[in-house]
């Protein structure tokens, strides 16, 4: 008899075990792009949408496998399925918020009023294309 689900909010946990991994390259990538279905104690499995296919190959795989044992100290067996839902990954997630902020960062710039005294003294123009969000450091 399988062992019951660990958690019923399975997409927060991913978001919380990924970045403890430490992957790195196209392991990274693969896991980013995945969503936890369902934790057991012995089974992770895992979503994949087709579109991202391509990642899912033995070698990473076998990489994200070998974290997630390490991670939870113990043999667990990874299955990823692929699906053709729209799935809230954490590549996702993460692609929203540097949305968000680059979407507030343009506009600080574009409502300073330093910047607005000197765009107009030298009739220039913002190129937005160098706006860069800055990193702020939690704490």
């Amino acid at each position: 008899m399988a062992a019951p689900p660990v958690s019923m909010n399975a997409n927060s946990n991913w978001n919380d075990i990924l970045p403890k991994l430490n992957l790195t390259g196209l392991t990274q990538v693969l896991a980013a792009n995945c969503t936890l279905k369902t934790i057991t104690e012995t089974k992770i499995e895992l979503a994949l949408t087709n579109l991202h296919a391509t990642l899912l190959n033995q070698k990473a795989t076998a990489r994200l496998n070998e974290a997630i044992n390490t991670y939870f100290q113990k043999p667990m067996e990874l299955v990823i399925k692929l699906t053709g839902e729209d799935l809230p990954t954490p590549a996702k997630q993460q692609k929203a918020e540097n949305e968000t902020r680059m979407a507030h960062a343009t506009l600080a710039i574009q409502n300073d009023s330093q910047v607005k005294q000197l765009l107009d003294i030298f009739e220039a123009k913002i190129d937005e294309c160098s706006i860069k969000p800055i990193k702020l450091e939690k704490t």
